[in-house]
């Protein structure tokens, strides 16, 4: 089974990563679910949930924590919705994927997912490629630029935010 795209909650928590196989029996009116350690559980159709309808969203454009732990190494976020409750389920880097309940989750987004901040962002590392000094015997003229290059995520709680996109981050705190 494909956890990016189906989203399996059972009894309230998402299970998906650790399903093999989630089938209806419609004379039994319950879901025959196999687990990755071989075995199958039978649940009432009103204990589970299936969701189809996934969205993609860019990891770089978060930072996301898990009782206090960086999640580190992200290489793909589906997000997934029941009504209020949100769903993401995450691929790390090492092949690992697990799924989440978002309110558990300590999420922060960067502000280069606003165009107009990722506009001036963009204009600030061109500006920073002609700033330097051909003094400096290490020839560092472009040591402003490669500091702008390593920079893909800037939370919406610092100081840049609101130099940044002050109409969208003036108030944040």
């Amino acid at each position: 089974m494909d956890a990016r795209t189906k989203m399996i909650i059972a009894n309230g928590k998402p299970i998906s990563s650790d399903v093999v196989c989630c089938h209806f029996d419609g004379c039994a009116k319950k879901w025959d679910i196999t687990f990755k350690n071989g075995k199958t559980y039978h649940y009432s159709k009103w204990k589970v949930t299936v969701l189809k309808e996934s969205k993609s969203l860019n990891p770089k454009s978060y930072q996301v924590r898990y009782k206090g732990k960086f999640l580190s190494n992200i290489t793909a976020i589906n997000s997934f919705r029941d009504g209020r409750v949100e769903y993401w389920h995450i691929c790390f880097l090492n092949g690992y994927e697990q799924d989440y309940i978002v309110d558990e989750l300590e999420v922060r987004k960067s502000v280069l997912d606003h165009d107009r901040a990722k506009q001036v962002f963009d204009y600030l590392r061109e500006v920073a490629g002609y700033i330097g000094t051909s003094d400096w015997p290490d020839d560092n003229s472009v040591f402003l630029l490669k500091q702008y290059e390593k920079i893909d995520f800037l939370g919406g709680d610092t100081a840049a935010a609101v130099y940044l996109n002050p109409e969208e981050f003036a108030n944040v705190r």
